[in-house]
């Protein structure tokens, strides 16, 4: 993903990927999600100058590469129902899919 503008992903109703852009204390990247023990809201952030993004996810967790590897985030999420993105904003977008086969356990 290059970055142009601010933007808000939201992935599987329950993980929200935010860039402010230019705030009022410089660039932020917030990543936020409630906690499945307490319900409680929590976030990581990243301050910098955003140029790059890379997201590798699957049905429970999320590592965000900020910058070819500047900056790293990671959490564990799980979506409720069928997994989904919807995104809000202005930024080149490539996306790939795998498809990945079960792991053999012998």
């Amino acid at each position: 993903m290059d970055i142009t503008a601010p933007f808000v992903l939201e992935l599987g109703g329950t993980l929200v990927l935010e860039w402010d852009g230019m705030g009022w204390d410089g660039e932020r990247i917030t990543l936020s999600r409630r906690n499945l023990r307490t319900g409680l809201q929590e976030s990581r952030y990243w301050r910098g100058n955003l140029q790059q993004l890379q997201l590798l996810c699957d049905r429970c967790s999320i590592e965000i590469f900020i910058n070819q590897g500047e900056g790293v985030m990671t959490c564990s999420y799980f979506p409720s129902g069928q997994p989904h993105a919807i995104f809000k904003g202005n930024a080149e977008l490539c996306l790939q899919h795998w498809l990945l086969s079960s792991p053999m356990l012998e």
